[in-house]
């Protein structure tokens, strides 16, 4: 995240923000709809015949007619290439919620892996050196690309660009406005451009009156309105203008068009048809807006559950009793605790207060004792219906920690990294209660064995078993992980995979094997065409070692020898 950009959370119940996916989802597809049908249109402009045809021929005078003319692929190239955008933009959505199996508004897999934790970096790409020009050029670009960011919902400068995107909006809309009481016949037209310019004016006022301690909602909601007013502006009039003109025209063969149509309705068509180079850019303008505020909407909602700076506070604990802890909880509101950390604590008991914080999205523990988490303190979903991410780090388990093993996890924890923590105390009695789980680090644990747990896991995207000490990784069944896609078993003391573990590489995208003996695979793997996604990182093992009778450098396509510091 770069300087101009803020982090803020976002505590939101998953039916709010499945909601918005669905807003976000319907929208870009209606408005690539809109401006599919506009470029068709205008490329049929000098087909006898068409919609755009029979409009210049009876309601357009002759130099508006020649402005038609002359513009009318500029006009289609410009819808036709906004379509395409509103389209890619809704498809992707779909893409990577169905890839993922939940609704997801951005890849966002290896930007929120680097953002959350240090040690899955994905070096995988090779480094390039660009000619001086092209290089100066893309940091140019980059450059603009971040001061316009800054002005974005995530940026630092966000009240700033809203109040200049208010201004502008109001005065074009004022603009149209004026244009159509003078030349669209149509009351509820002129209606709406009269709503559009109160709730332009008033909306922002409010929200900053009803959010005015929760940042990130706050400008959620402003964008959010932002958008309903340019789809209004760009999709909804425009429909309601074209409507009694595509009935006319479906119906040309049944009526006197002459006697049914006064002179004035050839002003309202070239209104409706933006013949002028103002009253063109004034219609293109409100799918150029949206389509920057969804750009920037969905990294936000991609991105949300990160701590808000301005938010954050910093208070010291002596042991982190439960006493200690709950005169802290008591310092917050419920509905104001998005992410929160525990360090340094030497004797460290969760409480049941904990679960005052239902929107609490991150729950962090680093080098601390914990000396009791009992089950009244338990991470269930009665109790925290936002929560994403556990993360416990370099700590020492007194006792095995029955707030988060002993009832089921809530569907939204989706994220656990269990590094340098001793975990044979209970990662045996686990069970199914984690099985929702998409994303699992247990690194510099003490494993003997692969757990029981990664079996029961139906949702796995990613799995990292790093740093321990097991010397197979047996499985009874790998059924519940063919939604593998990266998996890690770096410098553990693996001599070889069983064959139900290298059928999973069938499909995954990453398989690292650095600093382990494993020296054999499947001959099926040295088929490119099996998975050509498929990365095997493998340095440090028999495989990259070209004095060793194992080494596959030459045979095995998917192997990569160069190191990745994934710590």
């Amino acid at each position: 995240m770069h300087a101009g950009l803020v982090a803020l959370t976002l505590g939101l119940p998953r039916w709010v923000l499945t909601l918005i996916w669905w807003y976000l989802l319907c929208y870009q597809f209606a408005n690539g709809i809109m401006l599919s049908a506009l470029a068709h249109l205008y490329w049929q402009a000098d087909v006898r015949d068409s919609m755009l045809w029979f409009l210049q021929s009876y309601f357009l005078f002759s130099e508006a007619a020649r402005f038609l003319s002359q513009m009318s692929r500029v006009v289609f190239s410009t819808y036709a290439v906004l379509a395409v955008l509103y389209f890619y933009g809704a498809l992707s959505m779909v893409w990577h919620s169905l890839r993922r199996r939940q609704f997801c508004y951005d890849s966002g897999l290896k930007s929120s892996a680097a953002t959350t934790t240090n040690h899955k970096a994905a070096n995988t790409r090779a480094s390039w050196k660009l000619p001086l020009l092209l290089e100066l050029s893309r940091k140019g670009l980059r450059a603009v690309v971040r001061v316009w960011e800054s002005f974005g919902i995530r940026g630092r400068h966000f009240v700033s660009g809203l109040i200049v995107r208010e201004a502008l909006e109001t005065t074009l809309q004022t603009i149209q406005a004026s244009w159509s009481a003078k030349r669209i016949s149509s009351r509820a037209v002129n209606n709406l451009y009269v709503g559009l310019i109160l709730v332009n004016c008033c909306s922002s006022y409010l929200y900053g009156y009803l959010f005015r301690a929760e940042q990130a909602r706050r400008r959620l909601a402003c964008v959010l309105t932002d958008l309903t007013i340019d789809f209004v502006w760009g999709t909804v009039i425009p429909v309601i203008m074209f409507m009694p003109y595509v009935r006319l025209y479906h119906a040309q063969s049944d009526i006197d068009i002459n006697v049914v149509w006064p002179e004035s309705a050839e002003k309202e068509v070239e209104q409706m048809l933006a013949l002028s180079i103002g009253a063109f850019v004034l219609s293109v303008f409100p799918f150029v807006s949206s389509a920057s505020n969804i750009r920037g909407l969905r990294r936000f909602l991609a991105r949300a559950q990160v701590s808000s700076r301005s938010l954050q506070r910093v208070i010291p604990l002596d042991q982190g009793s439960r006493e200690e802890l709950e005169a802290v909880f008591d310092l917050f509101d419920d509905a104001s605790l998005y992410m929160l950390e525990l360090t340094d604590c030497s004797a460290l008991d969760i409480p049941p207060a904990i679960h005052r914080f239902h929107v609490l999205a991150t729950l962090s523990i680093r080098f601390s004792v914990v000396e009791k988490w009992s089950i009244d303190s338990a991470l269930t979903a009665q109790h925290f219906s936002a929560i994403q991410t556990l993360r416990i780090i370099g700590t020492t388990l007194q006792t095995p920690p029955e707030g988060i093993y002993r009832e089921m996890l809530p569907d939204t924890l989706e994220w656990i990294s269990l590094s340098n923590v001793d975990v044979s105390s209970f990662i045996g009695d686990v069970g199914s209660n984690w099985r929702n789980v998409r994303f699992l680090y247990i690194d510099y644990a003490g494993l003997d064995n692969v757990p029981t747990v990664v079996a029961l896991a139906t949702s796995l995207l990613e799995l990292s078993l790093c740093a321990n000490p097991f010397v197979s990784f047996e499985l009874e069944t790998t059924d519940n992980l063919q939604h593998l896609t990266q998996l890690w078993l770096d410098s553990s003391h693996l001599q070889q995979l069983p064959d139900n573990v290298w059928q999973l590489a069938r499909k995954l995208r990453l398989l690292s094997l650095q600093y382990t003996n494993v020296s054999t695979y499947p001959a099926w793997l040295e088929q490119r065409s099996v998975n050509d996604q498929l990365q095997v990182d493998a340095f440090g093992t028999p495989l990259c070692d070209p004095n060793d009778t194992a080494n596959a450098i030459d045979t095995l396509p998917s192997l990569s020898c160069v190191e990745v510091e994934n710590f």
